[in-house]
């Protein structure tokens, strides 16, 4: 719950913000990105957006203040949303609100090439991945803040991709630090979805940028873990052979 104690010092006297039930408030206007709206409504928003963003930081000076901000202004213009729980992922162990359940239809022997090459006329997936989260099943793991700075370079290997049968293969994960632990079966469908679309894209766009701005195409080898590198290699190896 965010704690704003005063509405009308953020939206002015008399905002229809005050007249929003709780029922709208949870199911109209607690929203975040993909947004699809028309280019009126947009720019609408997005003025009283930013106009409101000082006023509810000054009270809530915290992550998500200026999303907040964005809720207060559709529900002042009175511009409800519809909410549509399909189109984005981003928390494995999210109760709701995302788009996993398109992911656990898929056969976990499938998750992996699905999400690197999707196949809508088999199974729909979602169309955003919001990559805030750290995702981890058995040795493999992805997390925004380990990628190094230097990825897009000529000198620079690639990240290591994980074997298509990873939703398969492992019900746990290992840590960075190295502990073992075990993982429900939806989170390891979902998590290795993740991986699975995350390192791909971070190796197409490194790819790219290789082809085009380095002699001879620079480092193509995958060999960036972000896990240590002695953890992997044995747990890997002990999987891989089976």
């Amino acid at each position: 719950k965010t704690k704003i104690n005063d509405v009308d010092e953020i939206t002015g006297p008399g905002s229809p913000v005050n007249s929003v039930s709780y029922f709208d408030a949870l199911n109209r206007y607690s929203v975040g990105p993909p947004y699809l709206a028309t280019a009126r409504d947009m720019h609408s928003i997005s003025v009283k957006w930013s106009e409101f963003v000082p006023g509810v930081h000054k009270q809530y000076p915290y992550l998500l203040a200026e999303m907040f901000a964005f809720c207060l202004a559709a529900a002042h213009l009175e511009l409800p949303h519809q909410v549509v729980d399909s189109l984005m992922v981003s928390n494995p162990i999210a109760g709701g609100g995302e788009g996993w359940q398109l992911i656990h239809k898929i056969d976990k022997k499938d998750i992996c090439s699905v999400a690197q090459s999707p196949d809508h006329e088999k199974y729909a997936v979602p169309s955003v991945i919001h990559f805030c989260q750290r995702y981890n099943v058995g040795p493999w793991f992805f997390a925004k803040r380990r990628i190094p700075k230097d990825i897009f370079s000529c000198d620079s290997p690639l990240l290591r991709e994980p074997e298509l049968d990873i939703a398969v293969k492992y019900d746990y994960k290992i840590t960075p630090e190295g502990a073992k632990v075990q993982s429900q079966s939806s989170v390891v469908s979902a998590s290795s979805f993740a991986i699975c679309v995350l390192i791909q894209a971070v190796n197409d766009a490194a790819h790219y940028y290789k082809q085009t701005k380095c002699d001879g195409g620079g480092n193509q080898d995958k060999t960036i873990v972000f896990v240590k590198t002695d953890l992997f290699d044995d747990e890997w190896n002990k999987n891989v052979r089976k």
